[in-house]
């Protein structure tokens, strides 16, 4: 069982073995219940440099899944793993509407081939 408020190194390299590796940049939502275990996870492509994810797209698949808890992962294909100003905007949005709805914003990373960066561990979530 994939725990994934300790295995953030897991979850990073699980999302690479995913979503890295292409060109584009792509997000990963990973879906969880109470107990931790990973229901689901599901990929939205990007361009070059940027995806679009709009919070009411996953706050409705979190809901569809019944998932308790959320981690939000996002590549960037540069190798540079500091957050954008969309991507602080993203996760301050998907915050506030997890929060709504009684689910847990456990973390949101950016992934690179060799390392990634938790917003969570950034104090970009509170």
């Amino acid at each position: 069982v994939l725990d994934p408020f300790d295995e953030l190194e897991e979850v990073a390299d699980f999302a690479r073995m995913k979503i890295g590796g292409g060109g584009k940049e792509t997000v990963m939502a990973l879906f969880f219940n109470s107990r931790k275990q990973m229901l689901q996870y599901r990929c939205f492509p990007g361009t070059v440099d940027r995806t679009i994810l709009f919070p009411r797209e996953v706050i409705e698949l979190c809901l569809g899944y019944k998932a308790k808890v959320l981690i939000l992962v996002h590549s960037h294909p540069s190798g540079l793993c500091f957050p954008s100003d969309e991507d602080i905007a993203l996760t301050r949005k998907l915050q506030i509407a997890t929060e709504a709805h009684d689910i847990h914003f456990a973390d949101h990373l950016i992934v690179a081939p060799s390392n990634f960066f938790s917003m969570r561990a950034g104090n970009f979530i509170i």
